[in-house]
């Protein structure tokens, strides 16, 4: 009774249909996985100038920073100059010596009379 089943002829139409249905379907996938590869090279390249923008920024900065330790570094020795001038004149300053100086200043000059 089974063997009577195995003698019927497959169906080319549903066989033809299958196999290009599997083909559209691996045609399909090979499209998105090549689309997928090409999003994939973009996205790397515009990485790669990013980090090439950032270097190149990085790279300023640490000029820019060198530059200005080299400017502080200058000033700040006649910054210092000046300073220890200024200290040295504030040492020799004495506020009971001016006093007395402008005491004996005002006690010497004349008076004058103001008349209101």
């Amino acid at each position: 009774m089974f063997s009577a089943f195995s003698s019927i002829p497959e169906d080319r139409r549903r066989k033809t249909y299958a196999e290009k249905l599997a083909k559209a379907k691996a045609e399909e996938e090979a499209r998105i996985a090549a689309e997928k590869a090409w999003e994939a090279a973009v996205a790397a390249k515009k990485l790669e100038e990013e980090v090439k923008k950032l270097s190149e920024k990085e790279a300023q900065a640490a000029s820019l920073a060198e530059e200005a330790q080299e400017k502080a570094d200058a000033a700040g020795a006649p910054f210092e100059d000046l300073f220890n001038k200024a200290k040295d004149i504030g040492s020799g300053f004495s506020w009971k010596k001016l006093s007395t100086q402008l005491a004996a200043t005002i006690l010497k000059s004349p008076k004058r009379h103001q008349k209101y």
